[in-house]
């Protein structure tokens, strides 16, 4: 297994600064170029290179399936997650569960696609996200009952970074007889997704964030693809059985998670993603998710003793890879850290650290000297 300081060897663009903006977009790698040189080669070559981008499709899949610890035919290929949202929600009758049950604190996409299904009849319930995880576990459990057809569950708030206790909302959800959708986003690459595939029906995420790779692709996971079920509204013709068959211009589905996909994906996120698995395949997920955990503790110990307002959980088993302060100016402070070569992602009032296996402890040092600055 590489250390830290090894994995760090892959991205050059990191060697001179402290990168904490993976929760926006992973640093770049000398995979991720030998990726789209890869898929320029192939453009170049006589034969058409078409043929090589629809195995890269269908290897991402599978390369899914196994980082994920399930099959491929749970896995459809979105252009991104809020697409991907958009398929489980027109694939639900709502006539007699209407309501779905989110919270303030998942990505805005997620939530517009929830209450645009007002339309079809859906009513959209949304918890406030100014609380504790223990007080938004509470209204979750609250919230659910016999009408709920869908409970939205972020596994990472994209904003404070708070870890959602996806089981225990999950299992609540499912004694009711809801589904279960999670976005993923924020945590997929940072730990162990296992204990998030045994509960939700559906799961969202995309691959530019701690999967390292580019925007333009994503995955939908379905548990439990249902080919007699209602069909995805939006479709395509990767969400056929045989696109080019002798029925290739009816209206039929696949009875696996590709019912969900619609049209070619963004062909260099597709090589992109498989670059950014492929090192990640190096390190155990349970490593990755202990290394940032440490970080994450240190970087919340250097904010807190310079007078930060820290708005993530104080507990590390409740926080993601991510620490967030609040400030008056948050893009004003993002600049002035960048001035010290030290890279965050600000949203709104709130500037985000985040981490991944690749940022070491003279990553927190530089910014501990900056804060006393």
């Amino acid at each position: 297994m590489e250390t830290s300081r090894e994995f760090r060897e892959h991205f050059p663009s990191i060697h001179e600064s402290a990168y904490f903006a993976t929760c926006s977009l992973g640093a770049y790698s000398i995979g991720l170029e030998e990726a789209i040189g890869q898929m320029l080669a192939e453009m170049r070559e006589p034969a058409l290179a078409w043929g090589a981008f629809e195995r890269g499709v269908s290897a991402l899949r599978r390369s899914v399936g196994s980082f994920l610890g399930t099959d491929a035919d749970r896995v459809a290929i979105v252009p991104n997650a809020t697409i991907g949202a958009y398929q489980v929600a027109t694939s639900i009758d709502w006539r007699k569960r209407p309501k779905i049950v989110t919270c303030a604190a998942e990505f805005p996409s997620i939530t517009r696609i929830w209450r645009a299904q007002a339309v079809r009849g859906a009513i959209t319930s949304v918890i406030p996200d100014d609380t504790s995880i223990e007080m938004l576990t509470a209204n979750y459990l609250a919230s659910i009952d016999q009408y709920t057809g869908l409970v939205s569950i972020p596994a990472c708030g994209y904003l404070y970074g708070q870890r959602f206790p996806v089981r225990e909302i999950a299992e609540a959800a499912h004694r009711a007889g809801s589904q279960v959708f999670v976005d993923a986003f924020q945590l997929v690459g940072a730990e162990p997704m296992a204990p998030i595939t045994a509960v939700a029906d559906h799961m969202v995420f995309g691959f530019s964030k701690y999967l390292l790779g580019l925007p333009g692709a994503a995955v939908l996971y379905s548990a439990d693809p249902e080919p007699e079920g209602p069909a995805p509204v939006l479709t395509g013709w990767m969400g056929a059985p045989d696109p080019f068959g002798r029925d290739a211009a009816l209206l039929t589905y696949s009875d696996t998670a590709r019912r969900y996909e619609t049209g070619t994906p963004a062909i260099p996120a597709v090589y992109a993603a498989i670059s950014g698995l492929r090192l990640l395949e190096r390190i155990p997920a349970t490593a990755i998710r202990d290394h940032i955990r440490t970080l994450t503790e240190a970087a919340a110990s250097s904010l807190y003793g310079a007078g930060y307002q820290v708005c993530s959980p104080r507990s590390p088993h409740q926080r993601g890879p991510m620490i967030a302060v609040r400030h008056p100016n948050a893009h004003a402070l993002a600049e002035a850290l960048q001035q010290q070569r030290i890279v965050t992602s600000p949203r709104a009032d709130t500037v985000r650290f985040a981490f991944h296996y690749y940022n070491t402890s003279d990553d927190i040092d530089r910014l501990a000297a900056a804060l006393q600055d």
